[in-house]
């Protein structure tokens, strides 16, 4: 205000921000940024240097402003908290990791996945000293071998890698909650039947990776009963579910809790390879954020991907057999978007409109595969029939894949097979074509067909013999 003589009028003020600067290893290198003010108006440029010391590298300015610049100027436009990532030489993320949790923006800056890299690895056999290490604030590697049952609650603290070592490493009835941490790796663990609460609950916390898990509960009791499988919300951000299995549940996974949640416009995930299936609803339930689903295998759910509040999801390369509302985005006040490309969607019914484009900023097309393939690679299920087939020592190579008129099929045998069909079905499982049958002999067997007679459309050529069966997309055009 400006005070005058009869009192005082209105004057306009710039609103001014404070800068505070960390970094994560102490003995890493040196960060310093200037001007140094408690407070800058909005717009004032600053610029963060930062050092490493021998034996360490820099990788990064995180948190309220990200680079990669080891001196990286910027106009501040809101209270920044920014940490500058220093990490010994040689540092890589764990093994495995893309997607969403493998970059800090949508420009694609990198992110390091280290989960308790930089601690010390340790046994959980038990509750208590299963939470212990995981709500510590030391980095831990924390695994477990054996089948854990309780009804208490862990709080994961930042920096852990919950590892499972064995088919029974199992939390049953075991609340997680993931509140205000980064850098958290959960792999190879079954989580099971949480009373009244999610089995796991994501909240304000950045860079985490699921994979390898599975989720249930089961379906006889009602739909209050248990609640979430898995829930991301309160701007929970920069994370990757992968390699998962949810199933036998009515609510599976929430991501933005409510429609007014606003601050959830935050919120960047990516799900890939995963298998959802005998589920009610939410496979996922998305609002404000984006989205990437590739490769992911749905089967028997009421419902499947429904985006809400203005999200963009880009659905790529994912098979959808038997889901009602496979994809929708009409059920809050403001509509969802999809970006849908090359699915499958097998007696499965879905809206694809309204539209949105995602531009994703991490490379994955090296790990992408066509939809035809992904029930045998996400759930090993034959997708002609559903069932779990053995596999043969053998591969189909198909040229050319799209094809219109003539193909040359080669089989790789490591062992004759006496007996054999190879044959040409849709997607609907019915046989459309006998290609040859056996005997086959080890090494390649070169096979010449035509399918000009064949509307175009996705087709399976599949291989059954004795030692079991295999199958192969074609695609024709």
């Amino acid at each position: 205000f400006h005070v005058i003589e009869d009192g005082v009028e209105g004057a306009f003020c710039l609103p001014s921000y404070s800068l505070s600067l960390s970094k994560n290893f102490e003995q890493g290198g040196t960060v310093s940024f200037e001007p140094e003010q408690a407070f800058y108006e909005a717009g004032t440029e600053i610029t963060l240097t930062a050092t490493a010391n021998s034996g360490y590298f820099f990788q990064s300015w995180s948190g309220g402003e990200t680079s990669t610049e080891l001196v990286h100027t910027f106009n501040i436009s809101r209270n920044a908290n920014v940490e500058g990532l220093f990490y010994p030489d040689g540092t890589q993320a764990e093994a495995g990791v893309i997607g969403y949790a493998t970059v800090q923006d949508d420009e694609g800056t990198p992110y390091l996945m280290t989960g308790g890299l930089f601690g010390d690895t340790v046994l959980a056999s038990n509750f208590n000293t299963l939470k212990a290490y995981l709500e510590s604030d030391l980095p831990y590697v924390v695994t477990v071998e054996d089948h854990i049952i309780s009804t208490g609650t862990i709080n994961i603290a930042s920096d852990k890698t919950l590892l499972g070592l064995t088919d029974s490493s199992h939390l049953e009835g075991i609340r997680i909650k993931i509140n205000s941490s980064d850098n958290v790796i959960l792999r190879n663990m079954t989580f099971s039947k949480v009373i009244q609460f999610d089995e796991i609950e994501i909240n304000n916390s950045h860079h985490i990776w699921i994979d390898g898990c599975e989720f249930f509960t089961d379906l006889d009791h009602g739909s209050e009963y248990y609640d979430g499988l898995l829930d991301i919300k309160n701007a929970a951000r920069f994370i990757t579910v992968s390699n998962t299995e949810f199933h036998d549940h009515f609510k599976a996974v929430l991501i933005s809790s409510g429609d007014d949640s606003f601050q959830d416009t935050s919120i960047r995930i990516t799900f890939h390879h995963n298998y959802f299936h005998n589920l009610g609803s939410r496979t996922p339930l998305l609002r404000f954020g984006k989205a990437h689903i590739f490769n992911n295998y749905f089967r028997s759910c009421s419902s499947g991907v429904n985006s809400r509040m203005g999200a963009c999801i880009r659905v790529e390369e994912n098979f959808f057999f038997s889901v009602s509302n496979a994809l929708r985005t009409d059920m809050s006040a403001t509509v969802g978007y999809f970006e849908v490309l090359d699915n499958i969607f097998e007696a499965s019914s879905y809206v694809a409109d309204p539209t949105c484009e995602l531009d994703v900023p991490y490379e994955y097309t090296a790990y992408l595969d066509e939809a035809a393939d992904v029930p045998l690679i996400v759930a090993g299920e034959d997708p002609l029939n559903g069932v779990n087939s053995p596999y043969l020592e053998a591969g189909i190579t198909i040229f050319p894949n799209p094809a219109s008129a003539e193909v040359q099929l080669v089989l790789d045998l490591r062992e004759a097979a006496a007996e054999g069909h190879l044959s040409l079905y849709n997607l609907l499982g019915r046989q459309v074509q006998v290609i040859a049958d056996g005997p086959f002999a080890a090494g390649s067997n070169p096979v010449y067909f035509s399918v000009a007679h064949l509307p175009a459309g996705h087709y399976f050529v599949q291989l059954e013999t004795p030692q079991g069966r295999l199958t192969k997309s074609l695609i024709i055009q």
